[in-house]
């Protein structure tokens, strides 16, 4: 089989097709990986107001805490956006202790740090924090929420939301993990923009990914592809 110039085994062409990678663009995109099939970040229903509110932020030198998870998905989340926000913005992190905090956002923990920050970004939690967010949003603190679990019924009340499961969100591919969505973030913030260096950070993305068990599929592939690359 003949794909854009390119002699391709027929039982390659077969695996694919099995695989639901039918067509001639499924299988090139699948073949060959590039970063311009990036989607759009803009295609989050709430991630202009994330842009809006991190833009803000660094014009008023708000502070930031980022709110992890304990798994690898979760670390390599954290580090994501802790290591490129804190060239421009006050900004900490706490990744919460797997048996002592438990999983999500711990209100006790969030009473502790409630003077140390003004914003609040989760990475790879909160779509079902509606109590803790909601005592944040009484404290008259902002909340970014980046997020790819399931979301239940009834959302919390975050200023932005950006999770691909959400329903109703355009965003083509509901596949990331919890670092490729922290990663659409910076996308998002570097077409705003800002100087961030988006293959260089490919590596923590394709590690988060991969040990998070997600399909190497859609933009997961290309994270792969060239998270690999650097490593």
């Amino acid at each position: 089989v003949e794909i854009n110039g390119k002699r391709i085994k027929s039982q390659i062409i077969k695996v694919l097709q099995n695989r639901g990678i039918t067509t001639k663009e499924e299988i090139e995109k699948f073949l060959n990986p590039s970063l311009k099939s990036l989607h759009n970040p803009y295609l989050f229903e709430d991630m202009k107001y994330a842009v809006k509110i991190i833009k803000d932020a660094i014009q008023n030198k708000k502070r930031v805490l980022i709110y992890g998870d304990y798994d690898c998905d979760g670390v390599t989340s954290t580090y994501l956006l802790y290591f490129t926000l804190k060239k421009i913005l006050p900004v900490s992190y706490y990744i919460p202790n797997r048996f002592k905090d438990g999983y999500g956002l711990n209100l006790e923990i969030l009473k502790k740090l409630i003077d140390s920050f003004d914003i609040l970004i989760t990475v790879d939690t909160g779509i079902s924090a509606v109590n803790e967010i909601s005592y944040l949003k009484e404290k008259g603190k902002m909340v970014i929420l980046t997020d790819h679990h399931e979301p239940k019924d009834v959302l919390p009340k975050a200023d932005a939301i950006i999770n691909p499961k959400l329903k109703g969100c355009s965003y083509p591919f509901k596949g990331l993990s919890g670092v490729g969505v922290a990663f659409k973030l910076l996308h998002a913030l570097k077409i705003s923009g800002l100087d961030i260096k988006l293959a260089e950070l490919l590596d923590v993305v394709a590690i988060g990914t991969i040990a998070d068990i997600m399909p190497l599929v859609d933009e997961n592939r290309i994270i792969a592809r060239f998270g690999l690359d650097i490593l």
